[in-house]
C-alpha cells in the first residue's frame, strides 16, 4: 500500500511538473525519484531541456567541436542559468583529456564551472575549473582509462546582452587521440 501511495504521489508530481515546465520529465529509477523531483522543482516554467541524439567525435586540440544538440538561442537582455551533463570517452590514449567551453553572443556577464574526470577515484579524480568569458576553455589533461565512459558537468550563469546562441564546445587536450561525447548528453537552461 505504501509503495502504491508513493507511485501515485510521484504521478501527481510528474503531472504538476509537466504542466509547469516546457521539457519532458524523464522517468528515473525508484531509488532516485524523490530526491531528483525535489531538485527539479527549482527549474520552473521558463526552463527547457536539450539533448544530444548521436555520438560526436573530435580529434584535434586546436579546433573545438560544438555539441550540436545542446545549443539553443537566447534572448538579448535576459538572465539565464545553465547546466550540462556530458558523457565522454577518450578513444585511443589516456593522455587525451577533455576540454570544454561555452560560447554566447554578446555576453554582458558569463561565469561557469566545469567538473571533468581526469584520474583514478580519489582526491585528484576530478579536474575543476571555471570560465569567466565566452570561449574560456577548461581542460583536464588525462583520463584513467580509454574504455570507460566518464561524466563531465558544466554549470553557470549568463546575462546575454544581445540575442544569439548558447553553445557548449569540446576538444581533446592532446592530439594523441580523439574524444567522443556520447549520445544523450543533456542540459537544462532556465531564464530568470
Amino acid at each position: 500500500m505504501r509503495k502504491l501511495l508513493a507511485v501515485f504521489a510521484l504521478m501527481l508530481c510528474t503531472v504538476f511538473l509537466q504542466a509547469q515546465t516546457s521539457y519532458q520529465v524523464i522517468p528515473l529509477p525508484d531509488s532516485t525519484k524523490f530526491a531528483t523531483l525535489a531538485r527539479m522543482s527549482a527549474w520552473t516554467s521558463q526552463s527547457f531541456m536539450v539533448r544530444l541524439g548521436a555520438d560526436t567525435t573530435n580529434g584535434t586540440r586546436s579546433t573545438g567541436t560544438v555539441i550540436g544538440g545542446l545549443e539553443t538561442n537566447l534572448l538579448g537582455g535576459q538572465n539565464y542559468e545553465f547546466e550540462f551533463n556530458v558523457p565522454f570517452q577518450a578513444n585511443t590514449s589516456t593522455s587525451t583529456g577533455l576540454a570544454l567551453y561555452v560560447t554566447v553572443a554578446g555576453a554582458g556577464v558569463i561565469s561557469y564551472d566545469c567538473l571533468i574526470p581526469a584520474a583514478a577515484d580519489g582526491v585528484s579524480a576530478m579536474y575543476s575549473g571555471w570560465g569567466t568569458a565566452s570561449a574560456d576553455t577548461v581542460m583536464a589533461q588525462t583520463v584513467q582509462a580509454t574504455s570507460a565512459v566518464y561524466m563531465a558537468k558544466v554549470f553557470g550563469y549568463v546575462f546575454n546582452a544581445t540575442a544569439g546562441p548558447l553553445r557548449l564546445w569540446f576538444k581533446g587536450f592532446n592530439i594523441a587521440g580523439t574524444i567522443t561525447v556520447k549520445q544523450f548528453a543533456w542540459g537544462r537552461i532556465r531564464q530568470f
